[in-house]
């Protein structure tokens, strides 16, 4: 098993025939929104699920959102070996999806994060899991934003780096912890300065201890300009990333 720092060479491939998941891995899955709104099962939506994406703003974000929440079903529907428009979800405190109690279903942890156009999804049987998907944005101030958001030592760390560097940086930093709120999905993580991450883009993402739990990241192929993460609970496990 490697180390929790084990940097990983990670592209997007066609998933076999037959796919499964075994304990000691983790699915993640890229889904590009804009070529996948045809292929995507919109009828396996929940009302509740049709009503929030009516409320948005744009018919643009609606059919994002259902498409993203349509592929979501498609996937869980195949690691369950169930109907897609069967699954109920439930909601954490804070908005984080999970298979709903009492279903005839083995365990399955998952995670999704959009960014415009492009959603990815991570599955896991035995661990908790978060990802984040961002896009930098060129003209912010990093340092203003990392002094008010991020730890000290985060901080300090950006400060160090060269300027060209530094939004790189902040941007991998950002997804890490995002990455990790999701994953821990309570209130308790909800402050990012109260735990810090690895920050040199140079280096591997070091695990986050969180009393006797620990956290591993795993940093994400994205296009340029962005920025992706995974947060595992637990040792780091092999990761395998397949296309929709």
């Amino acid at each position: 098993m490697p180390n929790a720092a084990t940097q990983y060479l990670l592209d997007w491939k066609e998933p076999p025939a037959g796919l499964t998941l075994a304990a000691n891995e983790i699915h993640i899955w890229r889904a590009q929104l804009a070529v996948s709104m045809k292929s995507a099962p919109l009828d396996a939506l929940t009302r509740d699920e049709r009503a929030r994406a009516q409320r948005l703003r744009t018919p643009e974000d609606a059919n994002r959102f259902a498409t993203a929440r349509a592929i979501l079903r498609a996937l869980l529907g195949q690691y369950l070996q169930q109907d897609p428009a069967t699954i109920r979800l439930v909601y954490g405190q804070q908005g984080k999806p999970s298979l709903a109690p009492g279903q005839d279903a083995p365990t399955l942890h998952f995670n999704l994060s959009r960014c415009k156009d492009l959603v990815l999804y991570a599955f896991s049987r035995e661990h908790e899991v978060g990802i984040d998907i961002e896009r930098g944005r060129p003209r912010q101030d990093h340092l203003a934003l990392a002094k008010r958001f991020f730890a000290p030592e985060e901080y300090l760390a950006i400060h160090r780096l060269p300027p060209a560097e530094r939004p790189k940086a902040f941007l991998l930093c950002w997804t890490r912890k995002e990455a990790y709120v999701k994953a821990r999905g309570d209130s308790l993580s909800r402050s990012l300065r109260k735990f810090s991450v690895t920050v040199d883009p140079g280096l591997p993402p070091e695990p986050v201890a969180d009393g006797p739990r620990q956290w591993s990241f795993i940093d994400l192929p994205a296009p340029p300009g962005h920025a992706a993460a995974l947060a595992i609970e637990g040792d780091a496990i092999r990761p395998r990333c397949f296309d929709w």
